[in-house]
C-alpha cells in the first residue's frame, strides 16, 4: 500500500518541481535552505519531538504545550492504553513529503514558504462504519485493513532569524498534522449497564419506574425501557421486548427498540368492542443475548 502512495506522491512532487522551477532560481540558496528546514520540521513532526519543534519554531511553544486537548506529545504518558494504541498506529502510517517546486524564499526579505503533503491512514473511513468501533480489537483490525489514505496539503511559512530559517506558523501546522489525536476512542456500553427500569405510559394515574400499572378500558398499553443518561454510548441495537397475557407469550418485537407497545400494530386479540381483554399483562425487555433486562406487569380492566 505504501509503495503505491509513495509512487503517487513522487509524480506529484515532480510536477510541482517543474512548475515551480523558475520561481526560485533567483534566490536558490534561500530556497534550498527553506527546503532543508522544512525537512527538519517534518521529521520532528513525524517523531512527535516536542523539544525539536520548539527549537525549529519562532512561536512560543508554551501556547502549544498548555493547550487543552494536548498538554504533551508524550503520547504513551498522557493517553490511556486504548487511545494510545489507536493514535500510535495512525501516527506510524504518517508520512510528510516536501514539495520543492512550491518553495518561495528570499534572504533579502527573510521570509519563505513551502508546501508539504501529509498522508496517513484514512481513519475517517474506519469511523464512518459503526461496526468498526465496537471495541479496541474491531477498531484496530479495521485501521490495519484500511487501504485508503488521507491527503492533506500544508503550507509551512518560515522567517530567517539569527542565521536560521525557522517555521513561523507552527501552531497551524501542528493542528493540521496532529488532528488525529482528537479521534474518539470510547466504545458502546452494554445496555445492561444502563438500565434503570420500565416506565408504563398512557395511565390515568401515572406510576413510578418499576411499579405495576392499572389500565381501565384501553386498546393499547406501553412500557418504555428507561436508561441512565449518564452512561455514554449505549448499544441498544439488539434490544427487543415480549408481551405476555396471563403468563402466555403473545408477542415478540423486532430488535432495536426501547418502546414496548402492545396495540393495533401488534395485532392483539381484541374484544368485540375493540379493547384489550381484561387480565394481567407483562412486558419484558431482553438484550441481543436474550438476557432479561427488565420486566413489569400491568392489569387491564374493562371499566
Amino acid at each position: 500500500m505504501r509503495k503505491t502512495f509513495r509512487y503517487f506522491f513522487s509524480i506529484l512532487l515532480l510536477i510541482s518541481m517543474v512548475l515551480g522551477f523558475t520561481g526560485c532560481y533567483y534566490d536558490k540558496a534561500a530556497c534550498d535552505q527553506v527546503c532543508a528546514a522544512a525537512e527538519e520540521v517534518s521529521q520532528a513532526l513525524i517523531d512527535c519531538d516536542r523539544n525539536r519543534l520548539l527549537e525549529l519554531s519562532t512561536e512560543d511553544y508554551d501556547i502549544i504545550s498548555t493547550h487543552d486537548w494536548l498538554p504533551s506529545l508524550d503520547l504513551d504518558r498522557v493517553l490511556d492504553e486504548d487511545k494510545f494504541e489507536v493514535v500510535d498506529y495512525i501516527r506510524s502510517t504518517m508520512t510528510i513529503d516536501i514539495s520543492p517546486g512550491t518553495v518561495d524564499a528570499s534572504l533579502h526579505d527573510g521570509t519563505g514558504e513551502i508546501d508539504v503533503y501529509l498522508t496517513m491512514v484514512n481513519y475517517d473511513n474506519v469511523y464512518a462504519d459503526e461496526t468498526n468501533v465496537q471495541n479496541i480489537r474491531s477498531l484496530m483490525r479495521a485501521l490495519r485493513n484500511e487501504e485508503d489514505v488521507k491527503l492533506i496539503r500544508i503550507t509551512m511559512t518560515f522567517v530567517y532569524e539569527d542565521g536560521e530559517w525557522k517555521v513561523s506558523n507552527l501552531w497551524d501546522v501542528y493542528c493540521a498534522v496532529y488532528g488525529f489525536l482528537n479521534v474518539d476512542v470510547t466504545f458502546p456500553h452494554p445496555v445492561s449497564e444502563a438500565v434503570i427500569g420500565g416506565q408504563w405510559q398512557y395511565l390515568a394515574n401515572p406510576v413510578d419506574i418499576g411499579e405495576t400499572a392499572n389500565y381501565s378500558v384501553t386498546s393499547v398499553i406501553e412500557m418504555d425501557l428507561v436508561l441512565d443518561p449518564e452512561v455514554p454510548k449505549v448499544d441498544c441495537s439488539g434490544v427487543y421486548y415480549t408481551v405476555s397475557f396471563e403468563d402466555e407469550l403473545v408477542y415478540t418485537s423486532d430488535p432495536g427498540t426501547l418502546t414496548g407497545i402492545y396495540g393495533p400494530e401488534q395485532d392483539p386479540d381484541y374484544t368485540r368492542a375493540g379493547y384489550l381483554n381484561s387480565g394481567s399483562y407483562s412486558i419484558a425487555f431482553y438484550d441481543e443475548n436474550d438476557e432479561l433486562l427488565c420486566e413489569n406487569t400491568a392489569t387491564v380492566g374493562l371499566y
